[in-house]
C-alpha cells in the first residue's frame, strides 16, 4: 500500500466535517485497530493519510484536525477507517492473485527427470517376466480360492437351515409324543349296596314253622 504524495491543493470552502466523540479515534488509536484486524500500517503513513483525508473532504474517511494543548491532531472516524482497512486488505489480495497468475506454472523437478529404472531390470528382462507370470498366476489363486470359499459359505449356510428345519420338527414330534402318552384321567366309581341281612333272633311263629 503505498501512502499519498500528493501537492496540497489550494483551499477552498467546505462544509465542516463532524464526528461523533463515540465515533472519533486518534491516529495512535486507528493504529492499534489496524494491527488487530492484522493490517500493517505504520504511523508515518497513516500520518500522510490523515493529512490526505482532511484536506479532501468526502473521501473514504473522515478525518478532522483537533487543536490541544500539545498540539493540532487528527481524529477519523473508526467507522470509517475501519472499512477502509477491509477494503485495502482485499485491494492486496487482488494483487497477490493478479501476481500469482502473471507467474509461470512451477513443474515438478522429478516430472522432468527422466524415467530411471532399476539396472536389474535392464539386464534381466527374462526375470521381469517371470515375475510378471507369477504375479498372474497369484492372482488367478486368490480368485479360486474366493470362489471356493463363497460355495463353502453356501453349504454350510444349507446345513445350517437344514438343521434348523429338523430341531424344529423333533420338537414338534416331543409334543404330539407327550400329548399321546398321557394318561385317561380317572373316574370314581360309587361302591353297590349289598341288600340289609336280618340277623336278629326269629320269633316263636318262624321256630314253629
Amino acid at each position: 500500500m503505498d501512502a499519498p504524495d500528493l501537492p496540497r491543493p489550494q483551499e477552498v470552502s467546505r462544509d465542516p466535517i463532524e464526528i461523533r466523540d463515540e465515533d472519533a479515534i486518534t491516529v495512535n488509536e486507528a493504529l492499534t485497530m489496524a494491527s488487530d484486524l492484522s493490517f500493517a500500517l505504520g504511523k508515518s503513513t497513516l500520518q500522510r493519510w490523515a493529512r490526505f483525508w482532511y484536506e479532501r473532504p468526502g473521501g473514504a474517511v473522515r478525518c478532522v484536525l483537533v487543536t490541544t494543548r500539545a498540539g493540532n491532531v487528527y481524529k477519523l472516524s473508526r467507522e470509517n477507517f475501519e472499512a477502509w482497512v477491509f477494503d485495502q486488505k482485499q485491494n492486496d489480495k487482488s494483487r497477490e492473485i493478479s501476481r500469482d497468475l502473471l507467474r509461470p506454472p512451477k513443474t515438478s523437478p522429478n516430472l522432468e527427470r527422466p524415467h530411471e529404472t532399476s539396472p536389474e531390470a535392464q539386464e534381466n528382462p527374462s526375470r521381469i517376466k517371470e515375475l510378471e507370470n507369477e504375479n498372474m498366476q497369484l492372482k488367478i489363486d486368490v480368485g479360486v480360492r474366493k470362489q471356493l470359499l463363497e460355495r463353502v459359505k453356501e453349504e454350510i449356510d444349507g446345513l445350517r437351515s437344514m438343521a434348523n428345519n429338523l430341531l424344529r420338527e423333533n420338537g414338534s414330534l416331543q409334543y404330539q409324543i407327550r400329548q399321546l402318552a398321557a394318561p385317561a384321567p380317572k373316574t370314581e366309581v360309587e361302591p353297590e349296596e349289598s341288600p340289609a341281612v336280618d340277623n336278629s333272633a326269629p320269633t316263636n311263629e318262624t321256630a314253629a314253622i
